[in-house]
Order: C-alpha cells, then sequence, then structure tokens
C-alpha cells in the first residue's frame, strides 16, 4: 500500500466550517489535499466526471489524527454520476478515515455509476488502528436510489496483484466495511479487501470492523465474481449479512470469505463468527454457483469463521439458493438454517421457516466403480444414491442436489 507520508496543503474547517470543497460543476480533479475538520463533509460532489485523487479526508497531514467532528469524507449526491473516488496508480490512493459517520456515501436518485477505486477506507496512513473514538461508522455507505456503482475494479487480476494495487482497503471502521442500504441496486463490489490488514494475513490489531458487508433491503447487487473475488475476512460478526424483507436477488459469487489472501490458511488474528448471515425475510439471493469447471468455479471460499459458516434465520426468509460454496468451520456447522443447530429431517418435510428448513439428503449407498481392473485411470466412477424426503407441496421441484468433486494436483 502506497499512501503519502505527509501533504503540504491543508483545509481545515477548525471544526466551524460545515463543508470544505462543493463540486456543483463537472469534470474538476482534485488532488494532493488534506481536508479536516469540518464539521458536516469534506468534499460534497453535486456535479458529474469529477475526479479525486492522492488526498487525505478526514485524518490530518500525518495520517493519524482525526478530524475531530468531522461527519462524512465524501458524500456523492443530488444525481452527482460518473465521478471517481481514486485510481489504478498508487500515487491515486485516497486515505478517507477519521470521519464520524461514513468515509463515502452515494445517495439519491440519478447519484449512479460512480468508481471508487484504490483507496484506503478506514486505517491510518500506516494501515493500523486510528486513536480511540476516531474509527469512522461506515467505510462506504450507498443508498436512497443511487444506482450502478462500483465499488472495486472490474479487470481479472493475476495471483500476485489480486487484491493489492488498485483495490481498496476498507478495514478498521466500527459498524460496516460497505453498507449497501434501501433503493440501492445494481452495485458491484469486487477486487477489495474488507476486513485484514494491507497485507491479507492478518487483522489490523486492537479493530474489527462489526460487519464486513452488509446489504440491507436492498436488491439486484453483485459481490464478487469469477477472477474478481473480494476477500471479506477479520471482522467481528459476519463477513457478509444480507438483511430485511427487500433484500433479493443479490449475488455473491466466488469470494473469499474467512481465510487470509491464500483461502487455505486462517487470518492471523480473526475472530469472525459467520462468513454469511441472511436474515430478516431476505429472499432469493444466490451465494455461489455451479456454472464453471472442475479446477474454477463461482462458488465463495467460506473457511476458518468460528462459528456457522451460512446461516439462514427467520420465518420470511425464503428461496435463497446456496450452491458450489467449499464451507469448512470451527465449531459451527458449514451450513445452519435456523440458526439453532442440526435440524432433523422431518417425513415429508411440511415445516416452515427459513429457506422452509430444506430437508438435507439421505445418503443409502455410495459405490466406486472400476470399469477396467488393473488400469490406473485420472478418475475412478463413483455411483452414489440418496434421497430427498420433501413432497411436492412442500418443495420447489425439481430439487437438485450437487456432489462436488476436490481435485489435489
Amino acid at each position: 500500500m502506497c499512501i503519502r507520508d505527509r501533504l503540504t496543503i491543508t483545509l481545515s474547517g477548525n471544526d466551524q466550517l460545515p463543508d470544505g470543497l462543493i463540486l456543483a460543476s463537472d469534470n474538476n480533479r482534485i488532488n494532493g489535499l488534506v481536508l479536516t475538520q469540518f464539521t458536516n463533509q469534506g468534499v460534497v460532489i453535486q456535479g458529474s466526471a469529477n475526479l479525486l485523487t492522492g488526498n487525505f479526508i478526514g485524518v490530518a497531514a500525518n495520517g493519524i489524527s482525526g478530524a475531530a467532528q468531522q461527519q462524512v469524507g465524501i458524500a456523492i449526491e443530488n444525481g452527482a454520476a460518473d465521478n471517481q473516488i481514486g485510481g489504478t496508480m498508487p500515487a491515486d490512493r485516497n486515505l478517507i478515515s477519521s470521519n464520524l459517520s461514513a468515509g463515502i456515501i452515494i445517495t439519491g436518485a440519478g447519484s449512479d455509476r460512480n468508481i471508487i477505486i484504490g483507496n484506503s477506507i478506514g486505517p491510518s496512513a500506516s494501515g493500523s488502528i486510528l486513536p480511540d473514538g476516531q474509527e469512522q461508522q461506515i467505510g462506504v455507505w450507498i443508498g436512497d436510489g443511487a444506482q450502478e456503482n462500483r465499488i472495486g475494479v472490474t479487470a481479472s487480476l493475476d495471483a500476485a496483484s489480486q487484491l493489492t494495487g488498485s483495490s481498496n482497503l476498507i478495514s478498521g471502521n466500527r459498524q460496516a466495511g460497505i453498507y449497501l442500504g434501501p433503493g440501492s441496486s445494481r452495485t458491484q463490489v469486487m477486487n477489495n479487501t474488507i476486513g485484514p490488514a494491507a497485507s491479507g494475513q492478518s487483522i489490523i490489531f486492537g479493530s474489527a470492523q462489526a460487519d464486513g458487508i452488509v446489504i440491507e433491503g436492498a436488491s439486484d447487487n453483485q459481490v464478487g465474481r469469477l477472477g474478481q473475488a473480494n476477500q471479506v475476512s477479520g471482522n467481528d460478526q459476519a463477513g457478509v449479512r444480507i438483511t430485511g424483507a427487500t433484500a433479493s436477488h443479490n449475488l455473491i459469487l466466488a469470494n473469499l470469505i474467512g481465510p487470509a489472501r491464500s483461502g487455505t490458511t486462517p487470518l492471523t488474528g480473526s475472530q469472525q463468527q459467520h462468513g454469511i448471515v441472511i436474515e430478516e425475510g431476505a429472499h432469493d439471493n444466490q451465494v455461489g454457483d455451479t456454472a464453471g469447471s472442475l479446477i474454477i468455479w463461482p462458488g465463495n471460499v467460506v473457511r476458518f469463521n468460528s462459528q456457522e459458516g451460512i446461516v439462514v434465520t427467520g420465518e420470511e426468509t425464503l428461496g435463497n439458493r446456496l450452491s458450489g460454496n467449499i464451507v469448512v468451520n470451527g465449531s459451527g456447522r458449514a451450513i445452519d438454517l435456523g440458526g439453532d443447530g442440526l435440524t432433523p429431517n422431518d417425513e415429508g418435510d411440511p415445516d416452515l421457516g427459513p429457506n422452509r428448513r430444506q430437508n438435507y439428503p439421505s445418503i443409502a449407498t455410495v459405490l466406486f466403480t472400476d470399469p477396467d481392473p488393473g488400469v490406473l485411470a485420472q478418475y475412478e466412477p463413483i455411483l452414489i444414491s440418496y434421497r430427498v424426503d420433501s413432497a411436492v407441496i412442500y418443495a420447489s421441484y425439481p430439487i437438485t442436489v450437487e456432489f462436488l468433486s476436490l481435485i489435489h494436483i
């Protein structure tokens, strides 16, 4: 992570002026400023096609001291569209921290197609925790009709550069790294580090966001996809939380939720309880998929969470698809419908509740076959017979049971 050690031009509100810069026009570039100690917002963007790069917003020039009363770092509002916060070069990275409410908010109908890339949102300039009481509540907040905004880069990154360089580091906030609220839709969240330190190998010690990503009452948003994984680990409660009766048709694909950046080792210091929580009537969301090859697939890797991997709760929380994920956890279950431990199968499956407390398949037999004895084969056929005890009136047919093969090379 490259953030300027010290900037020389400071605009300060001295805890008296409400706003720092107001961009009501288009095509402006703001670079290399410190905006701090305003009582409301550091930067207000009401125009379009503006670019903010290389600034400290909230923190002082030393990258540590807080903004005292500044509520929001950057507000994009009133139909402001096609603006960009940050960029793909190290010098473009903004440090947006120590704002009391949120680092960035995008709000209102028409505030669309804005891009947030390559920023550090939450920690100090060195990547450590800010002094107690100076953390902002939310890293990025989007809602109230804002659509088609993007957090992170969408170009595929190779293994060496993934989740670094032009991705956002969103860690060290109190409540949530990213909050997608009612009215926000078609937001893309790609290639971000949400919760860990910049290295992706440990937490920011002394700091943990309550949740990494919260989708509350929002629909048709996408978090991750093949080649564009978010690392969502090291948060206190849930990596991803989907909540509310109008939270629907959101896609959570191909993310690392719980582990360190490799996906195979724990994140040092992490106590994240759950990988994914779906609750309070959220419906028809999709977590993972199987539309890929045996080696590369769009399921999420949900590992090393201290309790359950995926939890679905609420009597009206229905129709959520969980497919093709690798879920391996500590003391809790991989998937818990109800958040209350094992739910035994019931005859015909008439019970109600989250995802109708779908009965799990009962495996009857597993038979390894050898069509050509004495010849070493790369794959040996396996015949599996099973039964799902769910009557037609209590389940959505056809019921699909997937068997995935994990191949070690």
